[in-house]
């Protein structure tokens, strides 16, 4: 792989991140009020989808990240780190504090569906395992415990059963970069790639064996973007899209048709890359992080303010609910994105340069 300082951040990619957490967010939300898509069209819209677009896009951006800054995995480390953990953990926090104040709000919903249930489970056990759930959170390995502590991917944030397969990327990705980028060093793949396949289905979705496949795309996309000229380029996406309708793969299908858009000069780019880089939409991506991360807690204040206001009919309340509940969620992304994630992004930055200097 080639170095190429020339390779700049795709800005339509941010307002794909930022619809996929919108997606990931109202169907949290309906989901609790036992709204959901028929299955038919589970099968194309399931909320899983989107999550697995995050990891093609982080796998993207983190090898353009490293491949434009070639920085120390310790100076890599602790920019990824100021990114990730300050909104989190201001999440888990409150999570941790209003554990109980949300399983009694959580059963006041005397609700029946797979999803209500599957909640509730994962609030219990945060209260009945509280201090075990609590560190391995803390640290952000809770995917790695899954098989010591039930519902250890899910408890206190729900959501966050995927930053943990995050952090242990990011953790890993360094080394295979560099690896990369050294033939004698290549052998380093190998072992990965053995260790991967041996522990795949071990533990349980926030492993990073089990998903590390979207990663991997993203980083191969990376590579046929950083290496192959313009007009190449503006095909192969098309031919990957090809193969991710063949095999019926929503997460790739999804990816290649924006990569595919945004890189091409051919009318479909035009317009989706009309539509991507629309302020709001950029602006919802930038926020896109803290959105994931506090939705599911919005939920508990909207439901107890739904409540007081609409005891009585079942219509206007979940109404109320699910409008409050993304306003809020949107409302409080914008203060956390502002006031905590920019200024700690800034910080690991100054921090990360600091370090590349030793």
């Amino acid at each position: 792989m080639k170095s190429s300082s020339t390779k700049k951040h795709i800005k339509g990619l941010d307002s794909l991140r930022g619809l996929m957490a919108l997606w990931v967010a109202v169907a949290h939300t309906l989901m609790t009020f036992d709204i959901y898509l028929p299955a038919e069209l589970r099968k194309v819209f399931n909320v899983a989808y989107a999550v697995d677009v995050f990891m093609i896009l982080s796998g993207f951006v983190i090898f353009l990240l490293l491949d434009t800054q070639r920085e120390s995995f310790n100076a890599f480390i602790v920019r990824r780190a100021f990114r990730l953990f300050p909104v989190y953990l201001i999440a888990l926090a409150i999570s941790a504090l209003t554990i109980n104040w949300q399983i009694e709000l959580w059963s006041s919903l005397n609700s029946s569906g797979s999803y209500y249930n599957g909640r509730l489970a994962t609030l219990v056990e945060s209260r009945n395992h509280y201090w075990s759930h609590l560190l391995t959170h803390f640290v952000l390995l809770q995917g790695l415990f899954s098989e010591l502590l039930s519902y250890s991917d899910f408890t206190f944030i729900e959501p966050a059963w995927s930053l943990s397969l995050e952090w242990q990327f990011y953790l890993l990705v360094p080394l295979i970069f560099y690896s990369l980028l050294s033939a004698s060093k290549q052998y380093r793949l190998v072992v990965i790639a053995i260790i991967m396949a041996a522990t795949y289905g071990s533990f349980g979705s926030g492993f990073l064996a089990n998903n590390i496949h979207y990663f991997i795309i993203g980083m191969a996309s990376y590579y046929l973007y950083n290496n192959i000229d313009n007009t190449s380029c503006s095909h192969l996406p098309l031919v990957c899209l090809c193969v991710a309708l063949v095999l019926r793969n929503i997460p790739m299908t999804i990816w290649f048709i924006c990569l595919y858009g945004l890189l091409s000069q051919s009318w479909f780019g035009s317009i989706l890359q009309m539509v991507l880089n629309r302020r709001i939409l950029i602006y919802i991506g930038k926020t896109s992080y803290p959105i994931y991360v506090i939705h599911t807690l919005c939920i508990y204040p909207c439901l107890l303010l739904a409540a007081a206001l609409f005891p009585s009919s079942r219509l206007f309340f979940v109404s109320f609910a699910v409008v409050a509940t993304l306003g809020l969620t949107i409302v409080l992304s914008s203060v956390l994105h502002h006031f905590i994630e920019v200024p700690m992004i800034r910080r690991g930055k100054s921090v990360s340069t600091q370090l590349n200097k030793h």
